[in-house]
């Protein structure tokens, strides 16, 4: 019976250290007061923070952090809750299709026509 306790316990603490020692899934913070657009953990890309400085010159009361989350995919945008819905849409929109792991849109909606000889 002691053994079997023991065990247990020992088990118990090997999980709770592998999660502990797990690496974490953020791969960046972009806190935003006002005006004020910074990173606070991590990097994010170049261009997605200056689009954020250009939404925030634009909505102006936008207070709240964005977390860019890595999961099998790419990266995925979550939002504090004082970020709301249509912001949250608005970052999302200008949010680099290449880091979602997917395909960038086509540059035009339009097919060449072929050419009839």
């Amino acid at each position: 019976m002691n053994i079997i306790f023991i065990t247990v316990i020992v088990l118990y603490a090997v999980a709770v250290i592998a999660y502990l020692a797990k690496p974490s899934k953020t791969v960046f913070v972009i806190k935003i007061n006002c005006l004020l657009v910074n990173v606070i953990k991590g990097h994010a890309p170049n261009k997605f923070v200056a689009e954020c400085e250009e939404i925030a010159k634009i909505r102006k009361t936008i207070k709240g952090k964005i977390f860019g989350i890595r999961e099998s995919g790419g990266i995925k945008l979550e939002f504090s809750k004082s970020i709301s819905d249509a912001e949250k849409q608005v970052f999302r929109n200008v949010w680099p299709n290449d880091y979602l792991g997917g395909s960038p849109p086509p540059k035009s909606g339009l097919r060449k026509k072929a050419k009839h000889f």
